[in-house]
């Protein structure tokens, strides 16, 4: 008999674990760039606020030099902010995010159909391979950008908790 670590279904776990990894870090990146969105937006609209403007705590020393600062912050984040396109790095990331989300339906079912039938079959390799091809469509639209290494290590660490190496399903070797 083999050794089980060999058996080809190895491939379709650990494609699984590379798709919720992306899953992972999309999700994350998505959810930081709304939350720099937010703050260019709340700071923006603080600025230009007559009621926030006249609040007592403006008056105070510490308060007028606060009040400068936010406004000047205002100032530079409306000159700035919209360089960024966050609106057009959002749609595109959840875009991406909604793909590999997809992909990882199809990994989830093909893993679930592997442990219902206690086997791995031409037809789930099939499955698996168009899978694959899915998957490379997704990497084709990534737009290349320096990986943050952190959130990668954040996510890797997230996704082998939630789907340890035994916790899957080896079928046996005839």
């Amino acid at each position: 008999m083999s050794n089980i670590n060999q058996h080809p279904v190895w491939l379709v776990y650990d494609e699984l674990k590379t798709v919720r990894l992306n899953l992972y870090y999309y999700q994350y990146q998505i959810s930081r760039l709304k939350l720099i969105k937010r703050i260019f937006d709340i700071t923006a609209a603080l600025s230009t606020s007559s009621v926030f403007a006249g609040l007592w705590f403006w008056q105070t020393s510490i308060g007028n030099v606060a009040w400068k600062i936010i406004i000047a912050l205002a100032v530079v984040l409306a000159d700035v902010v919209p360089f960024f396109k966050m609106d057009d790095l959002i749609k595109q990331k959840s875009e991406i995010f909604s793909g590999w989300r997809l992909i990882d339906d199809g990994f989830r079912k093909l893993r679930i159909s592997i442990e219902e039938q206690k086997k791995y079959n031409d037809d789930m390799k099939k499955r698996f391979h168009e899978l694959l091809d899915l998957a490379s469509e997704i990497y084709k639209k990534e737009e290349p950008e320096k990986p943050d290494k952190k959130l990668q290590s954040k996510c890797y660490e997230e996704v082998n908790i939630e789907l340890p190496a035994e916790s899957f399903f080896v079928p046996e070797e005839k």
